[in-house]
């Protein structure tokens, strides 16, 4: 295991034991042994966005506009609550389709969590640039 991959483990799992909103994707528990790492979500029946509109579900695609919308409000409201409201606040740094897992009802649970930064307190942000974030105090 790279020091990486095992970097992307503990910062999913520090942030996933961190956060509760309706739409982050929820942590039940992890195991670390040996080589394994081992992380386990709620179960997400409908799968990614991505699956949705680009993926092998893209041709009977059962999303239409108010639940595309509904999908969008669900996730920002999810980054929203990583930004201003969890303690420290989050920067999630990997937004993408296939971040965004769909439940039964298709309520957006924002996931996936490896590249997330803790912000400390009192510290803004200034500039982003590839991943690569610059702070001002």
């Amino acid at each position: 295991m790279t020091a990486k991959t095992e970097m992307e483990f503990a910062v999913e799992v520090e942030v996933l034991g961190r956060v509760r909103h309706k739409n982050l994707l929820g942590l039940r528990g992890f195991y670390a042994g040996g080589d394994e790492r081992l992380i386990v979500y709620d179960f997400m029946p409908n799968q990614s966005l991505l699956t949705h509109l680009h993926g092998h579900l893209s041709s009977n695609c059962l999303l239409d506009w108010p639940k595309r919308i509904n999908i969008a409000i669900g996730a920002a409201e999810g980054l929203a609550y990583l930004h201003h409201e969890a303690n420290p606040h989050i920067i999630h740094r990997d937004i993408k389709a296939s971040n965004v897992l769909l439940d039964l009802e298709f309520q957006a649970k924002v996931a996936d969590f490896g590249f997330a930064k803790l912000r400390p307190e009192g510290v803004y942000l200034l500039s982003s640039h590839e991943k690569e974030l610059a702070y001002i105090t």
